[in-house]
């Protein structure tokens, strides 16, 4: 099936080697339509998952606390958090995160945190907010280390999951999902402040 797919596109690519790249592109997008329930099975989620404005559902949007002091991998998941329709506070360092959470009095289902941040670490951070009385429901931790004894440090700080970053973004909505299918039910005025 996918040889059926494929032989015309690459035809195709030779013409649009000779400036006809309009035609290709058409092509392909006809090809693609004509056995797109085929390849249905490739995609991390089909339309039968996806709202009217074409985004995966989840059963309600989550609040989360992002910390990480990379500027691409922050805006790379809060671009994809937002668009999955969840609400990403960011912070680049555990003051600040301090700063939301305790000062703020905000309360957050999920703490994505870089492990190594340039004013600690994210296991003092998830100590601090569970100290104080205001751990997420879930914690999950990012590193671009993944030893066996760095996972061990995590689930002995409390995290819940210990992320090798780059982390894909179809293993992230999963992630996403499963937080928000298992999440408590939350009241407006604590959460929407």
């Amino acid at each position: 099936m996918m040889l059926e797919i494929w032989l015309p596109c690459l035809f195709l690519l030779g013409l649009a080697s000779m400036g006809l790249c309009f035609l290709f592109m058409k092509a392909c997008e006809i090809i693609y339509s004509r056995f797109n329930d085929d390849l249905s099975n490739f995609h991390s989620c089909t339309t039968a998952n996806l709202d009217v404005s074409g985004h995966p559902q989840f059963p309600r949007p989550l609040r989360i606390l992002l910390v990480e002091d990379d500027a691409g991998i922050r805006g790379g998941l809060n671009r994809l958090v937002n668009g999955l329709g969840h609400r990403t506070h960011i912070t680049q360092n555990i003051r600040e995160a301090l700063d939301l959470a305790i000062v703020g009095n905000q309360t957050f289902d999920l703490l994505l945190s870089d492990i190594c941040l340039p004013d600690g670490d994210g296991r003092e951070l998830l100590g601090c907010l569970s100290d104080t009385g205001h751990r997420p429901w879930r914690v999950i931790a990012m590193s671009g280390r993944c030893s066996t004894e760095d996972l061990a440090r995590s689930r002995t700080a409390g995290f819940d999951q210990h992320l090798l970053k780059p982390v894909s973004a179809a293993i992230f909505e999963a992630i996403l999902r499963e937080v928000a299918e298992e999440a408590p039910p939350w009241k407006p005025e604590k959460y929407w402040v």
